[in-house]
């Protein structure tokens, strides 16, 4: 923890000195522009004067740069406007300063290097002052021509460090951290503690020790963490039941709490995928168990261990890590096997709703024998037939991580739309809309046009289809599916969108549009394989 919350700091305190320095080459960028347009401004002005006098007389004309230092120097610069460089003006030199000189003498173009002076870092900042044809009309450089490289703006700038820009927020983050450095120090500290008096005060011990465990888990994925304090429950009342002892009943408790600990040990991407698990995903997600047990194995957790480890054990012995069956699976394993199915299937999902109480009682009644003890069913039965199911469970994200974690499966990462898991979803949950707009667009001969012009510029295309949706519908939810359909959704109204721009942009290309409506809703198409058959029939 503490070594994770130092990690955390120095890569904030990392962030916000790149967000300095992006920002003071930006400042520069603005006073050289600034400057260079004074310039340009003032030689403008000396033309439309039309006194040649006054043109000559800008070459000693010093108020112009000293107003330009002076602006500059109020934002922190320190400003040079000058003519080109020589070999014999680098004689001691940085050698970042030389280098972003010479870039800019070559390029024509801006130029900037870092510099150290007295342990500071520093910012030189070069824009080239180039002959836009005003400078040969009032002969001041009657030897240049347009383009030709006259002199430059360059500007010094310290780079200052998070804590001089912005000292509050610095202090606040220091604070913030030291806190939980502290905090972390004293979790270990107190553990070692009641490790010591573990066998005086292991009651306490035991639920302390719990909850910061669930809190970890709370942390990472906040639906587990409901999750278990809900099988938790639970398993302790159809324990209580079945007749198990007050002893049983505190361990099942305490194991329905810890039961998914291993997941701890499972890929983020695994875990927290929208969507139903393939079959090596799930072989994956099947090593939980094993993990749990592994975590649980020592004090204070031992007599847990074997709980968590078989509760995913069958009663038909189908079930993992070790395909017990009967009464090899010990009773506490089999009480929790059930109140961990009945929850998964009355809570929401990503990918489908929450049975309601009857349905997955039904279902628990089908599979006694079979995945569930019958004498567990048979208790579980009469314990959860009035049971109050809680609302507003689901896997969904609960904060901006878990929304990055979420949004991942549902991009397709060429087109940046969304890819048809994300419409799985939708269809998973689409009770919870009012209406479900669809338009369907089709691009024919595709095919042939990666053909003549290679896949690449295909991509190009789609990428530029789903571009031009967005643009046009951009409160529209565009889904690319089949390779060359696109969808394009709307949830709160019915539109028939218009195709004109896409048939615009495909007409010298060989590609034909078709375009369909639908409502969703009204034409009761239930899930995405009912609309795929209605699409690929058209």
């Amino acid at each position: 923890m503490v070594s994770n919350s130092v990690y955390l700091f120095l890569y904030q305190l990392h962030s916000e000195q790149n967000h300095i320095v992006t920002q003071t080459i930006t400042n520069a960028k603005d006073m050289a522009k600034q400057s260079e347009y004074l310039i340009n401004w003032a030689f403008e002005e000396r033309i439309k004067q039309g006194d040649q006098k006054a043109k000559s007389d800008l070459k000693t004309d010093f108020s112009l740069r000293d107003l330009i230092y002076k602006m500059n120097e109020e934002r922190g610069a320190r400003s040079v406007v000058e003519g080109n460089y020589l070999e014999d003006d680098f004689a001691n030199t940085d050698e970042n300063i030389k280098n972003a000189i010479l870039e800019m003498q070559t390029t024509l173009k801006d130029s900037f290097a870092f510099y150290t002076n007295k342990n500071e870092t520093y910012l030189f900042y070069i824009k080239p002052l180039l002959d836009d044809g005003t400078c040969s009309r009032c002969h001041i450089h009657d030897d240049k021509k347009p383009g030709d490289l006259l002199g430059n703006v360059n500007l010094k700038l310290k780079i200052p460090t998070f804590r001089e820009y912005n000292p509050q927020s610095f202090n606040f983050i220091l604070f913030t951290y030291l806190v939980t450095w502290l905090v972390g120090l004293a979790i270990i500290w107190w553990i070692r503690y009641k490790n010591k008096l573990f066998y005086d005060h292991s009651v306490r011990s035991y639920e302390e020790s719990i909850y910061a465990l669930v809190d970890m888990m709370e942390r990472r994925d906040s639906y587990t963490a409901g999750h278990s304090k809900r099988v938790a429950y639970y398993a302790s009342l159809i324990a209580d039941y079945y007749g198990c002892s007050d002893n049983d009943i505190d361990k099942i408790y305490q194991a329905g709490m810890l039961h998914d600990i291993g997941k701890i040990e499972i890929p983020d991407a695994l875990l927290l995928k929208p969507d139903k698990l393939n079959a090596l995903e799930y072989e994956l997600i099947k090593t939980h168990a094993k993990f749990g047990y592994e975590l649980l194995c020592k004090e204070p957790f031992s007599e847990l261990s074997t709980i968590v480890l078989h509760h995913h054990e069958r009663y038909d012995g189908n079930g993992y890590p070790y395909g017990l069956s009967g009464e090899q699976i010990p009773l506490l394993s089999q009480i929790i096997a059930v109140a961990d199915a009945f929850d998964a299937m009355t809570t929401n999902r990503a990918y489908r709703q929450s049975y309601s109480l009857q349905e997955a009682l039904v279902v628990i009644q089908a599979e006694s024998g079979k995945q569930f003890s019958p004498k567990i069913v048979s208790v579980a039965l009469k314990v959860l037939k009035d049971i109050s199911l809680p609302q507003n469970t689901t896997q969904m994200p609960k904060n901006a991580l878990e929304e990055m974690r979420f949004s991942y499966y549902f991009k397709d990462q060429l087109t940046d739309s969304y890819n048809s898991s994300y419409l799985r979803f939708l269809f998973a949950h689409q009770q919870d809309y009012e209406k479900l707009c669809l338009n369907h667009i089709r691009c024919k001969n595709f095919t042939s046009y990666n053909r003549r012009y290679g896949w690449s510029n295909g991509n190009i295309l789609l990428k530029a289809i789903v571009d031009t949706l967005k643009a046009s519908y951009p409160n529209a939810i565009i889904v690319r599916v089949f390779g060359d359909n696109f969808l394009v959704i709307h949830l709160s109204e019915h539109v028939v969108i218009n195709i004109a721009s896409l048939e615009l942009l495909l007409h010298d290309n060989g590609i034909e549009l078709e375009h369909k409506h639908m409502d969703i809703l009204a034409e009761s198409i239930k899930d995405f394989d009912d609309l795929e058959e209605k699409i690929l029939k058209r």
